[in-house]
């Protein structure tokens, strides 16, 4: 699939806890298919937050 915004882009998939993301290497949108929005965030809520990184000051 061609990114709408870039015309000339074509559409990369990944994929991020089990959901399949389309999004744009050169002006990097991302596209959802129905219901996958919802499905991430279903998910995350499920994740613990990430830990704080220590600085390196």
């Amino acid at each position: 699939m061609q990114c709408p915004t870039c015309i000339d882009a074509v559409l990369a998939m990944t994929s991020r806890q089990g959901v399949e993301i389309d999004y744009c290497p050169n002006c990097r949108g991302v596209w959802l298919d129905r219901g996958e929005l919802d499905k991430l965030i279903e998910r995350a809520g499920n994740e613990p937050p990430p830990r704080p990184q220590a600085s390196s000051a």
